[in-house]
């Protein structure tokens, strides 16, 4: 009941937070081509879906690939925003904004902590990890080489933003995925210490 209870409340903090972040980026869907708008939103788009993951762990209906795709997302763009702002403190943070911006900061670390609440549900598929990379990766072209990304209208370099950013589709993808890796182990290391626990009677 109490993990039910915290898993709704994050549910509602990401419902806020797609809110809010659809209408931070909707300058954006003015001057963006419609065939590229559901790239353009990468964090709300991020807690959207992880919102849509508990919600259905909640109804007891939980997807698993969207489970791993919404944790993956709000690891990824967590981190890009908080690399963002900190590769650009004379933008984000000496400008008549920087409250803003350190409040952004903080919400967005809570980002990239939160999957922690649904990994542990989530029954991987190797076919997770492909959907991820090519999503990402296509987010990524277009981003940086199609020019879609918000920070192009702020004017800043994107080089090695760009490189940051596929090194962290990368980071969030296999880190999601590795988890895996890690339950199983200790779910292998369970069965063998309980296994011989139960020969020894």
């Amino acid at each position: 009941m109490k993990n039910q209870r915290l898993l709704f409340i994050v549910f509602v903090i990401n419902i806020i937070g797609t809110i809010f972040g659809f209408i931070y980026y909707s300058y954006l869907f003015e001057i963006v081509p419609k065939k590229y708008w559901m790239f353009v939103p990468d964090s709300p788009l991020s807690t959207m879906l992880f919102a849509s993951a508990i919600l259905l762990i909640l109804l007891d209906k939980k997807n698993d690939l969207l489970s791993f795709i919404g944790s993956a997302s709000v690891i990824k763009y967590g981190l890009w925003t908080l690399f963002v702002i900190a590769y650009f403190p004379d933008h984000f943070l000496a400008s008549a904004q920087r409250e803003f911006y350190y409040l952004m900061f903080f919400l967005h670390l809570g980002m990239v902590i939160q999957p922690v609440f649904i990994l542990h549900t989530i029954e991987h598929k190797r076919y997770h990890l492909v959907f991820a990379l090519l999503w990402f990766f296509t987010n990524d072209y277009l981003d940086y080489i199609k020019g879609i990304n918000p920070l192009t209208t702020h004017g800043l370099p994107l080089d090695v933003v760009g490189k940051v950013t596929a090194a962290l589709t990368l980071l969030s993808s296999l880190t999601v995925y590795g988890f895996k890796l890690k339950k199983n182990k200790y779910l292998l290391d369970y069965i063998r210490r309980h296994g011989r626990e139960g020969h020894g009677l």
